[in-house]
């Protein structure tokens, strides 16, 4: 995840719109769902929740033992890793895992990362038919994102939801709370980018229980460490063959890199997508806050129904969101959007 981020200049997410209720289910909480993903709420899926059963999921070798060997107090290090997987391993099912002798500890800790890791993925088109078709029946609704906002607000709104007890591993264990420059010597240029684009938080956007325990420069060097370390974000590359074995390994390596190949390598059965994701460590299963700042715009579906139609333009006019709002039209040539008042 050591690369510096740059967005594309659109980005769109596709969305159902909520209506058909399941057993067990109440229909306020279906609109509520609607509401929120127009007023800026997105989740983090994790790999194992992906449509594609190939996504992530590259088969890695334990390297384990090298990694400890590799680090300074490397069993000290590695429990600090199972810390942050909410795994409580024994000293013996620690060795095991050290030497690999034990496939059923190995296999704990592969699961346990992929529940951690948080994925989401976006289009950088609005006017697929495919999309339209498979993600909202046509009669969804396709958010685009403004891209100036989403990385301070994705990085902030994952540390705001962390449960304490990783935040203050992170902090106390990890150090997260130390100057980036002395922190991550070995990565200035990442480093630099991240000073500047979250050097202008202000105690707004975190959490009143984070402040009541964590000074404000805390939290900012907490944010921009965490940014270094854990946030990866580009293209998905399509490729005929997946590399199945493409030597990944349990714990990342910076000799052995296969970032590329295990989390932004998919096949061209999903080219049509042209997919831009964000990838977050200790980010599986997360619902964060993006606020309405982060929405640009809203695209209606085809097939919406006046009901749902109206209930949007409700939602948008109730909170001031001067944003513009689109109905896509089936033309001869295809999709093409028309602007709407509301």
């Amino acid at each position: 995840m050591a690369r510096l981020d740059s967005f594309p200049e659109k980005l769109f997410k596709y969305y159902a719109y909520e209506k058909g209720c399941k057993k067990g289910c109440k229909k306020q909480d279906l609109k509520a769902r609607n509401k929120s993903r127009l007023l800026g709420t997105i989740f983090f899926s994790n790999p194992l929740l992906l449509n594609d059963p190939y996504d992530c999921q590259l088969s890695v070798r334990n390297n384990t033992e090298t990694s400890v060997k590799n680090k300074q107090n490397g069993r000290e290090w590695l429990k600090s890793k199972l810390i942050e997987l909410e795994l409580k391993f024994t000293e013996n099912e620690i060795t095991s895992l050290i030497n690999d002798d034990n496939k059923a500890v190995f296999d704990k800790v592969r699961l346990k990362q992929q529940e951690k890791l948080g994925v989401f993925c976006m289009s950088k088109v609005s006017d697929s038919l495919v999309l339209w078709a498979y993600y909202t029946d046509n009669s969804g609704f396709c958010i685009e994102y403004n891209t100036e906002y989403l990385i301070t607000k994705v990085v902030v709104g994952i540390i705001n939801t962390m449960d304490e007890a990783i935040v203050n591993h992170l902090v106390v264990t990890k150090e997260y709370d130390k100057k980036p420059e002395e922190r991550s010597r070995n990565k200035s240029e990442r480093v630099s980018f991240a000073i500047n684009l979250f050097r202008g938080l202000s105690r707004e956007d975190f959490t009143e229980k984070l402040l009541t325990k964590y000074t404000l420069d805390d939290l900012i060097n907490l944010t921009i460490n965490f940014y270094v370390k854990r946030y990866g974000s580009g293209n998905i590359n399509y490729v005929p063959k997946l590399p199945l074995q493409a030597n990944s390994t349990l714990f990342f390596d910076e000799k052995v890199n296969t970032i590329e190949n295990k989390y932004y390598t998919k096949l061209k059965d999903w080219e049509i997508e042209e997919e831009f994701r964000i990838i977050i460590s200790l980010g599986g299963k997360k619902e964060i806050q993006l606020g309405r700042e982060a929405i640009k715009s809203v695209r209606l579906g085809a097939r919406m129904g006046e009901k749902e139609k109206n209930e949007i333009k409700e939602i948008l006019r109730l909170h001031n969101m001067n944003i513009p709002l689109y109905e896509m039209k089936i033309a001869k040539d295809g999709l093409k959007k028309d602007r709407l008042e509301f």
